[in-house]
C-alpha cells in the first residue's frame, strides 16, 4: 500500500494527522502500544508516526516493490505528533525474522556492498547495529518539529520474499525503562516485499566461432585459455542486470537456439553444456566444443531461480578449420579436403584486414535452386563456405574439383574447361554482414554481376544479376575474366587450370572476392 504522510515541505499534513489522533485516542487502551513491546501503555501523550520509504522516493511510504537481489537503500522517516507532550528520544528498527532464524531482508553493514546507516535530517547516534536491527538513540525529537529520518541499505534475495518491520519508540534517550513507550498510530511502508525472478544470468564470455572437437572460448579459433581469452562463462546479477551476486551454490546450463550443422538437424550437437558451480556469482563452462560443423549457432544459459539469458551475440560457426589472423600481415589456407580424400578441395587467402579466417564444407542443395533450375549441379562435388573477420583485402580462393566428377557431369572435354560456379554472398557494409531483402526479385540489379547459363546448364554469354534468396545472399553464377565484368562489383574467376593433389587430378579455379562480398558456393 502506498500512503504518503508529509506535505511538500515536510510537515505532516494536519488535515489528516487530526483525524489519525481522534481515532488513536478513542482506541489507546488497546491499540496504541507498539507491536512486540513487553512495556504497559505509556502515561501522557506520547505519539509518533513512520514512513518507510525507498531513498530514492523518500515522500513515498512504500517498500512493496523491490528488487530482487539488489542492496536497496531505505530512509525511515519519525515524526513526533503535535499532540505529545514529549520528546521522542529512542526507537529501534527491527526486521522482519524468516523461518530460519535469519533476517528476511538483512541490514547492510558492509561499506564494500553499499550504504551504511546514517541520519539524513535531525541528530541522534547509533547503538549496537546488528543486521537484524538498527538503534537509534539520544534523538530529543520534540513535539512537532521537523522529522527525523535515517537511511539504511538492505539486502534483497533473488527468489522473493516478504516481511513487516517494527519501530519501537520510547521517550528515554537510551531505549530504557517501563511507561514510556510512544504510541505508533500512523505507518506506511513497513510491509516490504521482492517480487520472484527478478534476478538474472549475463553473458560474462559469450561464445565465439571455434573448430570442430575444440574448446569454445569467448575468442575467435582460439582453444587455448589465457590473458584475454577466456572460458565461455555467465554471471548471476541483480535485477538492475549490473550488480554482481555473490552466488556460490547450483550450476548453469546451455541450450542450442539458433543455428544449421552441415549434417542435419538429427546429427549434430555440443557437449559440456552444463557449467562449473558458481563461484561469487561467476559459472564457467570450459569443456564446451562440438564434433560438428555448421554456422549461425546462438546459445541461451539459465539456472535455478534466475532469468535466462539473452541469446548469444552474435552468432557463432563451428568449422573445419579457422584460425585467428593478424590485421596487418597475410592471412591464408591452403589444401582444405571439404569432403573425402578424393572430394573438393579449397585454398584461400587474403593479403591483410583480416582478424580470423576459416572454412566450412557447403552441400549444395537442389531442392531450393538458389542459382535457378538450369544450373547442374556435378556430383561427388563439395562446396564451401568461408568465413572472415574484419575486412579483407585481396581476398582470393582456389576451388579445386575432381575431374572424374566434371567429366561425369559435363562429359570428357579436351583442354582447359571452365564450369559454372555457384556463389552466394552477403553484402557487407562498413564491415558488417547485411543481409538482402528483396527476395527472388529476378529483376532487381543490385546483386552483382552473374553469368547467365541455359537449360543444359552451359553458357549463354549473356550477363545478368545475383539475386537476393532467403537466407539474405545474393546467389548467382560466377563470371570469369572472360567476360569483361567489373571485378570491383563481385566475385570474379581469375584463373583455372589443372593440378594433382594427393594422386589425385583436380581442377582448379581461382577466385577473387571484393572486401564488400562474403562468400559461399560450389560447382
Amino acid at each position: 500500500m502506498k500512503l504518503d504522510l508529509f506535505t511538500r515541505d515536510g510537515r505532516p499534513s494536519r488535515r489528516r494527522r487530526l483525524a489519525v489522533v481522534a481515532t488513536a485516542l478513542a482506541a489507546v487502551a488497546v491499540a496504541l502500544t507498539p507491536a512486540g513491546s513487553a512495556s504497559p501503555p505509556s502515561s501522557g501523550i506520547k505519539q509518533y508516526t513512520v514512513c518507510l520509504a525507498q531513498s530514492a522516493t523518500p515522500g513515498t511510504c512504500d517498500t512493496s516493490a523491490l528488487p530482487g537481489g539488489s542492496v536497496v537503500s531505505l530512509t525511515l522517516t519519525i515524526t513526533n505528533a503535535n499532540s505529545s507532550t514529549q520528546s521522542l528520544g529512542s526507537a529501534n528498527i527491527d526486521g522482519h525474522v524468516g523461518s530460519n532464524g535469519q533476517p528476511v531482508f538483512p541490514i547492510n553493514l558492509d561499506p564494500a556492498k553499499g550504504p551504511l546507516p546514517t541520519f539524513v535530517s535531525g541528530t541522534g547516534t547509533f547503538g549496537t547495529n546488528t543486521s537484524g536491527e538498527l538503534q537509534l538513540r539520544n534523538l530529543t525529537v520534540a513535539p512537532g518539529s521537523s522529522p527525523l529520518s535515517v537511511s539504511f541499505s538492505v539486502v534483497t534475495s533473488c527468489t522473493g520474499g516478504s516481511g513487516t518491520w517494527k519501530a519501537p519508540a520510547k521517550q528515554s534517550n537510551n531505549f530504557l525503562g517501563n511507561g514510556n513507550d510512544f504510541a505508533l498510530v500512523q505507518s506506511g511502508g513497513l510491509t516490504s516485499s521482492v517480487g520472484s525472478g527478478s534476478c538474472k544470468l549475463v553473458w560474462l564470455y559469450p561464445p565465439n566461432h571455434a573448430n570442430k572437437n575444440a574448446t569454445i572460448t569467448n575468442t575467435a579459433y582460439t582453444p587455448t585459455v589465457g590473458g584475454n581469452v577466456h572460458n565461455v562463462a555467465v554471471e548471476a546479477v541483480a535485477a538492475d542486470g549490473v550488480t554482481p551476486l555473490d552466488l556460490n551454490t547450483g550450476t548453469a546450463s546451455l541450450s542450442p537456439t539458433g543455428g544449421t550443422f552441415d549434417c542435419g538437424s538429427s546429427c549434430g550437437n555440443f557437449s559440456g553444456l552444463t557449467s562449473t558451480t558458481f563461484q561469487h556469482g561467476v559459472a564457467t563452462f570450459p569443456t564446451l566444443t562440438s564434433g560438428y560443423t555448421g554456422s549461425g549457432f546462438t546459445l541461451q544459459a539459465s539456472a535455478t531461480g534466475l532469468q535466462p539469458t539473452p541469446n548469444s551475440d552474435p552468432p557463432f560457426n563451428i568449422s573445419i578449420d579457422g584460425k585467428p589472423c593478424d590485421p596487418g600481415a597475410s592471412c591464408s589456407f591452403s589444401n582444405e579436403l571439404l569432403g573425402s580424400k578424393t572430394d573438393s578441395r579449397l585454398d584461400v587467402s587474403a593479403s591483410s584486414g583480416l582478424t580470423f579466417l576459416a572454412v566450412n564444407p557447403y552441400s549444395y542443395d537442389a531442392t531450393t535452386h538458389p542459382c535457378g533450375t538450369n544450373f547442374v549441379h556435378i556430383a561427388g562435388a563439395t562446396g564451401f563456405e568461408e568465413f572472415h573477420g574484419g575486412v579483407p583485402n585481396g581476398l582470393k580462393l582456389t576451388y579445386y574439383v575432381n575431374t572424374k566428377n566434371i567429366d561425369a557431369t559435363y562429359g570428357k572435354n579436351v583442354g582447359a574447361q571452365y564450369i559454372p560456379i555457384c556463389a552466394g554472398t552477403f553484402n557487407v557494409v562498413n564491415g558488417v554482414i547485411t543481409p538482402c531483402t528483396n527476395y527472388n526479385d529476378v529483376s532487381d540489379t543490385t546483386g552483382w554481376p552473374a553469368d547467365e547459363i541455359d537449360g543444359n546448364g552451359r553458357f549463354t554469354g549473356a550477363i545478368g544479376h545475383a539475386v537476393c534468396r532467403s537466407d539474405g545472399r545474393y546467389w548467382g553464377i560466377v563470371p570469369s575474366f572472360q567476360d569483361r565484368t567489373d571485378p570491383a562489383a563481385g566475385p570474379t574467376t581469375v584463373s583455372w587450370g589443372s593440378k594433382t593433389i594427393d594422386g589425385v587430378t583436380y581442377r582448379g579455379f581461382t577466385m577473387a572476392v571484393p572486401p564488400q562480398w562474403d562468400y559461399k558456393g560450389g560447382s
